[in-house]
């Protein structure tokens, strides 16, 4: 546990989150995927509260390469990311 009171259970490497885990926020955010250096990095999913998904690709902490976002009341964007921006190809369904 963290002094914010967020929690860590996976692999740390050199005292770093570094590998596969789950992070609890604690305001009911988790995100269980891949780590690299304290930062989102590969395939991971992030789950808000409010019922939105993100589930894809992550480089250096931001939705970065195809992933699908699902907002609460169920459309969905689904293709490419870049520095946690839509980018590219991509199709949104309501």
């Amino acid at each position: 546990m963290f002094c914010s009171g967020n929690i860590y259970t996976g692999i740390w490497r050199k005292n770093k989150i570094d590998g596969q885990g789950t992070y609890r926020y604690t305001d009911g955010a988790v995100y269980t995927g891949g780590w690299s250096q304290n930062q989102k990095h590969g395939f991971g999913r992030f789950e808000w509260p409010d019922g939105r998904v993100y589930e894809g690709e992550y480089h250096n902490d931001k939705k970065h390469g195809y992933g699908t976002y699902t907002w609460s009341d169920g459309s969905q964007y689904e293709g490419y990311w870049k520095d946690g921006h839509r980018h590219g190809k991509g199709t949104v369904r309501k």
